[in-house]
């Protein structure tokens, strides 16, 4: 899936997550943005990505790393939830939902790229199966329909929540 789609996802999914906690309105944008983070981050493995280009450095593990690798599997998107519960939460005086909205922005992007032809492989390294149902990245469907309709339901959600 293109950038836009998987931030537009982990938007949804960290919104979601602020709603479910009740979040009061700038709740609801915090956990927007850290499930937007979050659901860019995992293609920090591929050189060139909007990820790779934003941060310091962000080229390096692009070098390292095979792209739809370790990055988007369960056991990468758990670490990040580790570290957000354990350190981010509390370094930065945050609501304990932060490190669950940081999980389902990641876990967002790992769902959209199942839908790739492509695929991931989820359970690395206990099953290296790749699961994927053959959609093309940026591919008309996506361009045509998936990302203006993440948008769409973003932007209700936010109406909605708030």
């Amino acid at each position: 899936m293109l950038g836009r789609s998987h931030l537009a996802a982990g938007a949804i999914a960290g919104e979601t997550v602020a709603a479910v906690a009740h979040a009061h309105l700038g709740g609801l944008g915090l956990g927007a943005g850290v499930g937007m983070l979050s659901g860019w981050l995992p293609d920090v493995d591929k050189v060139g990505s909007g990820v790779s280009r934003s941060i310091p450095l962000g080229w390096l593990p692009g070098l390292i790393l095979k792209h739809r690798g370790v990055t988007h599997t369960a056991a990468a998107a758990g670490l990040w939830w580790l570290w957000w519960h354990r350190w981010v939460v509390v370094h930065l005086d945050l609501p304990p939902w932060a490190a669950a909205a940081a999980l389902a922005g990641y876990v967002s992007h790992l769902v959209l790229d199942m839908a790739t032809d492509g695929g991931i492989a989820p359970l690395w390294p206990v099953w290296r199966r790749k699961l994927g149902l053959g959609l093309h990245t940026g591919g008309l469907w996506e361009r045509a329909a998936a990302s203006p309709a993440l948008v769409a339901v973003l932007a209700w959600c936010t109406w909605v929540w708030r």
